[in-house]
């Protein structure tokens, strides 16, 4: 989310940064281009990897966890406008739990952002959704747009889509922790799996 990580060059003033929902949390920057290490954007999202750890842990329902993470999500990133998921079902994505406005309800594989991240099974970063030939509008406030694939055993059962209201939001900072993200999800929809099996067979 456009964090600063690794060596920072800084002009010829000071500055404080702030973290977000870490309030006691941040880094002052000298003055005379002092070089720094900023560390922020791998402790928000190392933060809301374990808050998303502590979710799955007391909470099994494929459902249940997909709606608290899109919450989890929406809340640590104020740009975004939608912050959710489309389910895998029947050859088509369909709207799963998110939060944002009203949105699209169906997209066909290769369709839009969310279609061609599914299509590809690769996470896609758009930096600006107005000029991609294959977008799909769903919010006018939507300005750039990160999709995942959610895969297990290589087969698509759905995707994760983040929309900013602003332009470049996202970069590879975010692609690998979002892939983090969704590893825990699938792995806890794995269990959910196995779960449901072994007690259809008892």
């Amino acid at each position: 989310m456009n964090f600063c990580l690794g060596i920072k060059k800084c002009s010829n003033a000071a500055f404080k940064f702030k973290m977000p929902n870490i309030p006691d949390f941040s880094i002052e920057v000298g003055l005379f281009g002092v070089q720094v290490l900023c560390y922020w954007a791998l402790t928000q999202y190392e933060l809301i990897l374990a808050q998303l750890a502590g979710l799955l842990e007391i909470e099994t329902n494929w459902i249940a966890n997909l709606a608290n993470s899109s919450a989890l999500l929406n809340d640590a990133f104020s740009d975004t406008v939608f912050a959710g998921y489309y389910v895998y079902t029947d050859g088509e994505l369909v709207l799963g739990p998110f939060q944002g406005k009203v949105s699209c309800t169906r997209i066909k594989l290769g369709k839009g952002v969310c279609g061609e991240a599914a299509e590809t099974k690769r996470t896609l970063i758009v930096d600006d959704v107005t000029t991609h030939k294959n977008y799909i509008s769903c919010d006018s406030a939507a300005m750039s747009e990160i999709v995942v694939p959610m895969l297990v055993a290589d087969k698509l059962i759905g995707v994760l889509d983040l929309d900013s209201r602003k332009f470049s939001s996202y970069d590879a900072i975010d692609q690998e922790y979002l892939e983090k993200f969704v590893a825990l999800l699938t792995a806890s929809y794995q269990k959910e799996t196995v779960s449901k099996s072994f007690s259809s067979e008892q």
